[in-house]
């Protein structure tokens, strides 16, 4: 990624450069902009700017060394806001950095925590490919008839 977009992505998000350990284009259909920051904490406290973000998705993680999860991910995108839980995002995520070896092949992710969710995601590597899961429930049900 060219450095004017990761200024941009920083700025967006309102951190300074110094604290990103490392930032990829990201990309398993949506395209994201993936940010590892320095500390959960700095995850947990971003106030996106969504105007400064145009035409740009971003995504943040940050390690849980203390947390009953490994990562705190977080999803902006201009267009939908923040996502309280995000498969493509993790899932980019989850390939960069476990072949990277900067995440273990098998970890857990919290997501949501900002939007009062309590979204937890499971990264699993087996031979066939890398896999996001969890639970859902369903809030809403019905049949369109067209």
């Amino acid at each position: 990624m060219d450095d004017s977009i990761f200024a941009r992505a920083c700025a967006s998000i309102g951190v300074t450069p110094a604290q990103v350990l490392r930032a990829e284009w990201i990309d398993n259909g949506p395209g994201w902009i993936g940010l590892v920051l320095d500390s959960v904490d700095t995850v947990r406290s971003l106030t996106p700017n969504y105007e400064a973000m145009a035409g740009l998705a971003v995504g943040v993680l940050g390690i849980d060394a203390t947390g009953s999860t490994d990562v705190e991910v977080r999803a902006f995108a201009p267009s939908i806001g923040e996502d309280p839980v995000t498969g493509s995002l993790n899932a980019a995520f989850a390939v960069w950095l476990t072949r990277e070896g900067y995440l273990p092949a098998n970890y857990t992710v919290r997501q949501g925590t900002a939007l009062g969710r309590q979204g937890e995601v499971s990264i699993t590597t087996d031979s066939q490919g890398i896999w996001v899961g969890g639970r859902s429930q369903t809030v809403v049900s019905g049949v369109i008839s067209l």
